[in-house]
């Protein structure tokens, strides 16, 4: 009876362990060398238009590590889907891949439209799309796609960087 429970115990424990990893990496702690990604268009107001409305299609879906569909999703396939769709832009399909993207900006310019990036453990890393007033849209381990407040206690330790996709502000003429 102990050794089955002591077993039991073992499996909850490295479950518990894998789903905390998020969105792991390779364990790279710097970027790699970035890639150059086509900007897309738009007003800032425009851009957080098309975030909510993203985060309105994808609302609730689960996370699920690899998972690119709304029967479960991971944080990278969902920057990838969000930005195929709302902005016609093809990025690449992990976080580490999404850490080539752009340039890195401080964490006091973000813009709605900008990737944030998070060290959730050794090798662990989690990638969300900043919004405005300190709000990102990503895929929750534990809730699903869902938007959080980088003011939180949790986002703000794990805070790890910030990079920009440029894109041209569209004016009236």
């Amino acid at each position: 009876m102990y050794s089955r429970s002591r077993s039991h115990t073992w499996l909850l424990a490295a479950l518990c362990i894998a789903l905390l990893q998020g969105c792991a990496g390779n364990g790279v702690t710097e970027p790699p060398a970035v890639i150059s990604v086509q900007p897309h268009t738009g007003t800032e107001q425009q851009t957080v238009s098309q975030l909510y409305e993203l985060h309105r299609q994808w609302r609730g879906t689960p996370y699920r590590y690899g998972g690119s569909s709304r029967n479960g999703i991971d944080c990278s396939a969902l920057i990838q889907n969000g930005f195929r769709q709302h902005f016609n832009q093809e990025l690449p399909r992990t976080t580490e891949g999404l850490l080539t993207v752009g340039d890195t900006i401080a964490a006091d310019e973000l813009r709605a439209g900008d990737l944030v990036f998070f060290r959730t453990g050794s090798y662990g890393r989690h990638a969300g799309i900043y919004i405005e007033n300190g709000r990102f849209l990503h895929a929750s381990t534990s809730k699903g796609v869902m938007i959080s407040d980088m003011k939180n206690p949790y986002w703000k330790r794990h805070y790890w960087t910030a990079r920009r996709i440029e894109r041209p502000v569209t004016t009236d003429s």
